[in-house]
């Protein structure tokens, strides 16, 4: 018996931890990119309402369509930032994912040549 088993063992608990905090951390990176989104959604509205007030304003509307313009100019950025976020989560998860895989096979004593070619199929 390798006298190392137990402290292997133990790293692979906590690795197990780790990702299992990882997973949580990466799940509310994307609650709040929606919540994001949900926002840029409410102020694209906005800024469009914005704009029919100030063309119901005539001349004296001029400067606050153009802002109002800028604003939904912004709110359409931030949406496809926020959009660009999911996918760096999608991905992270993913990995998130073959690291479970990777450390489940090591917990159960796969020959560590085989975790090698595993962690390589990611890269």
């Amino acid at each position: 018996m390798n006298p190392n088993k137990g402290a292997i063992e133990q790293s692979i608990d906590k690795i197990f931890d780790e990702i299992a905090q990882l997973s949580i951390e990466i799940e509310n990176v994307g609650q709040v990119a929606q919540q994001i989104d949900a926002i840029a959604r409410q102020t694209n509205l906005l800024a469009l309402n914005a704009t029919i007030e100030a063309a119901r304003a005539g001349d004296a509307g001029k400067g606050f369509a153009v802002v109002a313009g800028e604003v939904k100019q912004l709110a359409g950025q931030t949406s496809q930032a926020t959009t660009e976020i999911g996918g760096i989560v999608q991905s992270l998860s993913s990995h998130v994912e073959q690291l479970k895989t990777i450390s489940t096979k090591a917990r159960d004593g796969l020959p560590s040549n085989e975790i090698s070619s595993d962690m390589g199929m990611g890269a």
